[in-house]
């Protein structure tokens, strides 16, 4: 009984997205500055808790599995501010509360440092949109470290 109640309590304090809506996965990919993002899924959910902290969209929240993946044989510079939303001329930043909920509950960020060569690292990735902005097709952009203008862009959902 004990054994029981300790599963329970251990199911309890995972992650919990509440779901509104999922989309399939992603084929496209863009490659920018050596890198290549390719999204592997997304959903949408108005509110984030783990067992630590919850975090509730004004808007809705998009948030996306990424894969990242160097191509070269040298190191390469990654950054949560190199990604950013694109919906209908309207620019989304990732939103900072919803990914230290997201890492606060064992999905981690893509690193924000540097990737190896020729290696991949996937994370969570997320917005906080207006929900009317789902009702278009967002796209997820990137740039390079250092520098403001888009280099590339893949259809988010």
């Amino acid at each position: 009984m004990l054994s029981g109640l300790a599963i329970l309590i251990a199911v309890g304090i995972g992650l919990s997205l509440r779901p509104t809506e999922a989309a399939p996965a992603s084929s496209q990919s863009v490659t920018v500055d050596a890198v290549t993002y390719r999204i592997l899924s997304s959903d949408t959910t108005r509110r984030i808790e783990n067992q630590y902290l919850a975090s509730t969209a004004k808007g809705i929240y998009l948030i996306m599995k990424l894969a990242a993946t160097n191509g070269t044989g040298h190191w390469v510079s990654l950054s949560n501010d190199q990604a950013e939303l694109e919906v209908k001329g309207t620019e989304y930043l990732p939103d900072a509360s919803a990914i230290n909920a997201l890492e606060l509950g064992g999905r981690n960020t893509l690193p924000a440092s540097e990737l190896g060569p020729t290696t991949t690292a996937t994370g969570w990735v997320a917005f906080d949109v207006a929900p009317t902005a789902l009702r278009s097709n967002p796209r997820l952009c990137f740039h390079e470290v250092g520098l403001s203008a888009v280099q590339g862009c893949i259809v988010a959902r």
